[in-house]
């Protein structure tokens, strides 16, 4: 039995001090080496499972153009070490505080919190955040540019203060050129009055028994959150330095489910008290579901799932070798490295968790297709401060962003596994007249291939304009469609009444295409929403205010709708008595109605209309249907009563119109009327007459009569 290969998670720099290694087993010992001028093991440690971070071993300093390998080995089990041609390169450090952007606070800054997160660095930066009096925490950046700093003892963020952030080279490399960028923001009111409780935690996943983390929002940014257990009487405690995360625990969830209690508390002065616990019932864990395999290339060496147990062990067997790894906490997708797999063959994958296993999946790889290849691209415009560009690609090639980084160029992305297009994270954000491309390793192939097109970097407006909400929001939607500038971070807000209250409801990164911001909880139309965009430490006026509007709209028959019968002197009428059409922002619509025929001597088949007026795009339901003659006639003994056929009755239908899931045609129903109407050629009467006798035959018809001529 074997091991996958793990995944070491960049960019890195010389600068960085630590390395993330992804796909580990528990208890696996794990060693990055790195190639370079020299040939040295740089971080070595006994893996926790899924997610580890190794700090470089002492004495060691990254390399610019240092290329970094992994590799596990458990007993008797081993991966292989990460193939050459996927290893990681180390780009060069910066040198001047021109190449760098502005950083972001990604928290909110509290008073009396314990923590900050601060984003856009470069990878080992060292990032300070100061008061006006005092510095209050540093530390390194990791990966992604971000920098999760704990205050220093005795720190404290003050009421109505600020805080202002830089970066700069870390201890034991030569200084920047130039002046830092300094970012500095207005410590926030915090959301609860002096002396008053904080609010109580939400659970924003469902918590089962052996998962390995517990998924938490309604914390105030710096707060320390504790989590009890009523199985074993134990709890742990972290600080959480953003509303929402994920509190990873030291040991799982017990297998039969538990009760826990949450409470969150500033630990970092007594004005406030702590929250009233939110009680979790953990449900016993439970069958893993089958994982989907995404078809590999012949000659690739990585396969790719979805559908994970984030912490579940998988293993995949391929040419009767069997290869291991657990899958980190926070995703249900990841890429397991493998062998060289050829087409034709069969991979098989199984997940594992708490003792209970998946169902099976399998998949074979495939041969690399022909027609035309495009090379990847970074989708334009780029603008300075950027945190996310947009790659497309083709299904299973695996892209890195490049740039200029002030010293030379050097990787400032991860390694991304594209399934199409892509929105890829930088790290640090993008700066004024940089240039970037893209690089890329086809799928199944062994070398990395530079795109020509090289895209430079756009500055952003001096006066950052408020973004623009496009499409009409609607109850019940879970996202948010927001045109602004491409890379920028985007929150969208709710205005609530009684009291009135704003709420920070969904936030996230833009790009040149994918400009959805997805939210926390669904819309009501009982708020107003808007929302900011953030570049370069500026936040722009906030955008119009929309009221969603309601996400079911209902039509109904104002008065009796009559077509009268042709076949009695009475002429009596089949009459729609009620009507009712509803429709609904997910697609559904329901269409009722009720109606008698009041005719004695006649039987009816209608057609019942209703149709949108004011619409852009017609729309329309009928009902076909048919009503017997009413009371005891003789009709009622041949015709449609003799088949159980009524005189009256109510009719129902129900379909799917995709065109209501159309925000803005969406839009136009909610302020449409309604017509119900029988069509002029819609009714049809039938009374099922017996045909008129023919005359009696004249037995003189062919007789001369007198005066008839010859």
């Amino acid at each position: 039995m074997a091991l996958c290969t793990p995944l070491l998670r960049g960019p890195f720099t010389a600068w960085s001090d630590s390395i993330l290694v992804e796909g580990c087993l528990p208890g696996a010992t794990v060693i990055v080496t790195a190639h370079g001028p020299s040939v040295r093991t740089v971080a070595k440690g006994i893996a926790g499972g899924g997610s580890d971070r190794l700090p470089l071993l002492a004495g060691e300093k990254l390399q610019a153009t240092d290329r970094l390998v992994v590799l596990q080995t458990l007993g008797v089990e081993a991966s292989i070490e990460t193939p050459s041609h996927l290893a990681s390169l180390v780009a060069p450090a910066p040198t001047n505080h021109d190449a760098l952007a502005p950083l972001a606070f990604r928290s909110h800054v509290y008073p009396c919190g314990r923590a900050l997160w601060v984003s856009g660095a470069a990878p080992g930066a060292l990032v300070t955040v100061k008061t006006a009096t005092a510095v209050i925490a540093s530390g390194r950046a990791n990966e992604s540019g971000d920098a999760r700093l704990t205050l220093s003892p005795g720190a404290l963020i003050p009421i109505n203060g600020k805080a202002t952030a830089w970066q700069q080279a870390p201890a034991g490399f030569p200084a920047l050129l130039g002046t830092p960028k300094e970012t500095t923001c207005s410590v926030d009111k915090l959301p609860a009055p002096h002396g008053a409780k904080l609010p109580v935690p939400v659970l924003t996943a469902p918590a089962r028994g052996c998962d390995r983390s517990v998924h938490l929002g309604g914390i105030i940014d710096g707060a320390d959150v504790t989590i009890s257990r009523t199985s074993d009487g134990t709890s742990e405690t972290a600080i959480f330095d953003l509303d929402r995360l994920r509190f990873d625990l030291t040991k799982p969830l017990a297998s039969a489910g538990d009760k826990l209690e949450v409470v969150q508390q500033l630990k970092g002065c007594d004005r406030w008290e702590a929250s009233d616990p939110l009680v979790v019932h953990v449900e016993p864990s439970k069958k893993p579901g089958t994982p989907a395999l995404l078809p590999p290339c012949d000659d690739a060496v990585d396969v790719f799932a979805a559908n994970l147990e984030p912490g579940a062990i998988v293993t995949l067997t391929f040419a009767a070798e069997q290869y291991r790894a657990m899958v980190p906490e926070g995703t249900t997708t990841f890429v397991f490295r493998m062998t060289r797999l050829n087409a034709g063959s069969t991979i098989t994958i199984v997940q594992e968790k708490c003792g209970l296993k998946s169902d099976t999946a399998t998949v074979q790889p495939v041969a690399m297709g022909g027609g035309v290849y495009f090379p990847p691209d970074v989708e334009e415009p780029l603008y300075a401060c950027a945190r996310a560009v947009r790659v497309r690609a083709r299904p299973g090639t695996w892209v890195q962003i490049f740039g200029d980084v002030g010293a030379g160029a050097g990787p400032i992305s991860d390694q991304v596994f594209i399934r199409g297009s892509e929105r890829i994270y930088v790290a640090p954000y993008l700066v004024k007249d940089q240039s970037v491309w893209v690089i890329a390793l086809r799928c199944g192939a062994d070398r990395w291939k530079r795109n020509p097109n090289t895209h430079i970097v756009q500055g952003v407006p001096e006066h950052l304009l408020a973004p623009i909400i496009v499409d009409p929001l609607i109850e019940g939607a879970r996202s948010v469609l927001v045109e602004g500038v491409p890379g920028a971070f985007i929150q969208i807000f709710s205005l609530l009444p009684s009291p009135t209250r704003v709420e920070l409801i969904g936030e996230g990164v833009i790009d040149p295409i994918g400009k959805r911001v997805f939210l926390w909880r669904a819309l009501t139309t009982k708020e107003l929403v808007y929302a900011v965009q953030i570049v370069c430490g500026q936040t722009s006026r906030a955008s119009a205010l929309q009221v969603p509007t309601g996400g079911v709209r209902s039509f109904d028959l104002a008065l009796p709708l009559k077509r009268m019968s042709n076949q009695s002197s009475s002429m009596k009428p089949l009459t729609c008595l009620w009507a009712n059409f509803v429709c609904r922002h997910d697609g559904s619509w329901n269409y009722t109605a009720e109606l008698e025929n009041e005719e004695t001597e006649a039987d009816v088949s209608f057609d019942l209309q209703f149709n949108l007026v004011g619409v852009s795009s017609p729309f329309g339901a009928v009902f076909k249907g048919q009503l017997s003659a009413s009371g005891n006639g003789a009709i009622t003994k041949t015709g449609l009563r003799a088949i159980g056929v009524p005189p009256k009755k109510t009719f129902s239908d129900s379909a799917v119109f995709a065109g209501f899931q159309n925000p803005a045609y969406w839009a136009e129903v909610y302020a449409a009327t309604g017509k119900f109407s029988f069509p002029p050629n819609g009714v049809a009467w039938k009374n099922y007459a017996p045909p008129p006798e023919a005359p009696d035959e004249d037995p003189d018809k062919d007789e001369k009569k007198p005066g008839s001529g010859k």
